[in-house]
């Protein structure tokens, strides 16, 4: 079995006197999406910060691809967190760029892409969270709550990681919404190769996509499992977690599942790649080939919103 991507060992954190975190251990594997759940205050989203270094923990270790993140230089760190995205609550989005801007800002920040190319990239990642190019243009408080989660996931995915921090994702978003971002997740980690960190309260979301979900509870981590596990033997840390899955909740493929004619997934990441180009000032070039025709038949064609 391959070495975990991220592996977190004997964790504390603290804010004065309140411990959130203490010993908490965890293995992510490569290429799961793992769901994270636990109550209100058991410190989920702080955890997610000390992965990606928002967090000082005060005590414990966190190694990701094999790093411990404690004893990497600061240009080392740079270079560890470009191989990951993260989508915050709410998104997120700088409320004073338009979505295309916020996608470039990552590549302005870690890249000398030139313009035009910067532009082109931001069309490719609108594309593969199935956005249409109308919204590049648009500002955060012009979008709908789906839209917004697609152009931060869209920001995320800029500088094409391999790690995937969602906290959160569909949260506020109705049944139909949250569905298709559920989807969309889950496509995008069969294409991409992704591991996906997944925050979540939604139920739904932890059948539907995620491999194995992680439960905190008592200030660590009580139970890591897959869900028909960690419901024939529940860990008394658990609670009731795991009661009162929401129902009715459109999948796709029934009835009520109307796709709208965005460009298809695949057919997007087909279309969008860099080469690398010594005449050009970045030293890449994107492809010239024409945009895939619009597909509504593609399992990824469907409704932002």
């Amino acid at each position: 079995m391959d070495a975990p991507i991220i592996t977190i060992r004997d964790l504390v954190n603290r804010f004065g006197t309140q411990v959130v975190h203490e010993d908490l251990s965890l293995d992510v594997r490569r290429g799961e999406i793992l769901g994270v759940v636990g109550g209100s205050g058991t410190g989920k989203s702080v955890l997610m910060r000390s992965i990606i270094g928002l967090q000082q923990p005060a005590a414990g270790a966190i190694a990701i691809e094999g790093k411990q993140l404690s004893q990497l230089s600061d240009d080392e760190a740079v270079a560890l967190r470009r191989r990951w995205g993260v989508l915050f609550q709410r998104g997120a989005l700088f409320s004073t760029l338009t979505v295309a801007e916020n996608i470039q800002a990552p590549l302005r920040e870690h890249t000398e892409i030139d313009e035009p190319l910067l532009g082109e990239i931001a069309g490719y990642k609108l594309a593969m969270v199935g956005l249409p190019p109308s919204a590049a243009p648009k500002y955060p408080v012009e979008l709908s709550g789906g839209m917004i989660k697609r152009a931060a996931l869209a920001r995320a995915l800029a500088l094409d990681p391999s790690l995937l921090f969602l906290d959160e994702p569909t949260a506020g978003l109705d049944p139909i919404a949250a569905s298709a971002f559920d989807a969309l997740i889950r496509e995008l980690r069969e294409l991409l190769g992704l591991t996906v960190f997944l925050i979540t309260h939604d139920l739904d979301t932890l059948f539907a996509i995620c491999d194995r979900v992680a439960v905190l509870a008592d200030r660590k981590v009580v139970a890591v499992a897959p869900i028909p596990e960690l419901l024939e033997n529940p860990h008394p840390g658990s609670g009731n977690i795991f009661e009162g899955r929401a129902v009715g909740r459109p999948q796709h493929g029934s009835s009520r599942w109307k796709p709208a004619p965005v460009m298809c997934l695949s057919a997007a990441l087909s279309w969008c790649w860099l080469q690398p180009c010594s005449a050009s000032s970045s030293g890449w070039r994107a492809s010239t080939q024409a945009p895939p025709r619009i597909s509504t038949s593609c399992s990824m064609a469907r409704s932002p919103d």
